[in-house]
């Protein structure tokens, strides 16, 4: 597949810091304002509207751009680890700009992994959204 395969966005969301996109091909694109330090407040409204936007019993793809020198604070980190959070997906790419990020997100993979959640980062969008799409298609094909 390829990462240039056009994608139509269904519905999008802009939260001041955030903007979170539903696209056609099952992917819930989260994008992060740089130098965003995304705190509890952000998380739980990010959270709300994905939960709104969910279709019942499923968990969908999604591909998250941290945008440049943007970070968690502890609350939203512990929220994303908690049953809530960890219910909203089952599959994440997340789109790093830092090695910070890179390493963030290395940790939140093991500790995901322990619950059957894929998290995988990138250096691009196009990369991440790949992936994602060859995931889907795996899942299609159990």
């Amino acid at each position: 597949m390829s990462a240039n395969i056009p994608h139509e966005v269904v519905k999008t969301y802009n939260l001041g810091r955030a903007r979170i996109e539903f696209w056609d091909n099952g992917i819930t694109y989260l994008a992060f304002v740089p130098e965003t330090e995304v705190d509890i407040e952000l998380a739980r409204a990010v959270f709300t509207i994905m939960k709104q936007n969910q279709q019942q019993g499923e968990r969908p793809l999604i591909l998250i751009d941290m945008g440049k020198y943007t970070t968690l604070s502890k609350e939203a980190r512990e929220l994303s680890y908690s049953p809530e959070g960890l219910g909203l997906t089952r599959i994440s790419a997340i789109v790093v700009h830092s090695l910070a990020q890179r390493l963030m997100i290395n940790l939140m993979a093991d500790l995901k992994a322990s619950h059957s959640i894929k998290v995988k980062a990138f250096r691009t969008p196009g990369d991440a959204r790949e992936w994602l799409l060859r995931q889907k298609a795996k899942r299609r094909n159990k």
